[in-house]
């Protein structure tokens, strides 16, 4: 905001260790990383399964909690999420600021005619939007894949193309902003989506 940025969109990738497709990160992994023994030693590590109450499952997606290697890999995925945000001309800057600090700078820019967005996945984005000032209607629960991702870079550029090229002093955001994510949301049958 400092640098005069007019729009600051947050996405909290909670739970973002549960969700990490292995196939995805596998490939994004096999771009840099030739020697085929140790792709087959980071595959055997996703898949080796968990253990939960004494049972054991199998691990489809994500990353093993707790384990060496499973910040470094979440950090490889990561990294595709801010060339992508880099590339499109966007900053970012989660790790210099907490909550509250978030909604003193969120308060301060509403008086001046801001409006926020949030997009959140797999949490229940409208309540994590209000815990820094965002109002529900303005928040939005998207799926962690390719096609929902797509979505919200739609949904978020079609918001603020609407605003931005209105010839009017003030500006208020369409409210179905984010029903397209929405409704992707739902029929992938992940729950409702907040708003």
């Amino acid at each position: 905001m400092n640098d005069g940025n007019d729009w600051i969109v947050d996405i909290d990738l909670e739970k973002f260790f549960d969700t990490v497709n292995h196939d995805k990160l596998m490939t994004i992994i096999g771009r840099t990383i030739k020697d085929g023994d140790v792709i087959s030693i980071i595959r055997k590590y996703l898949v080796s399964g968990i253990m939960i109450d004494d049972e054991y499952e199998d691990s489809i997606v994500g990353t093993p909690q707790g384990g060496n290697l499973s910040p470094l890999l979440a950090n490889i995925m990561l990294n595709e999420l801010d060339k992508e945000m880099e590339e499109r001309g966007l900053n970012f800057s989660s790790t210099e600021f907490n909550y509250n600090d978030i909604k003193r700078m969120i308060e301060a820019k509403k008086e001046c005619g801001w409006e926020f967005l949030f997009l959140g996945a797999n949490i229940d984005a409208g309540k994590e939007a209000e815990k820094i000032g965002i109002e529900r209607n303005r928040s939005v629960t998207y799926e962690n894949d390719h096609d929902g991702v797509a979505l919200n870079y739609e949904a978020v550029g079609r918001a603020v193309r609407g605003v931005t090229k209105s010839r009017a002093c003030s500006v208020e955001l369409d409210d179905t902003w984010a029903s397209d994510i929405a409704e992707y949301h739902d029929k992938a049958g992940k729950g409702r989506w907040t708003v």
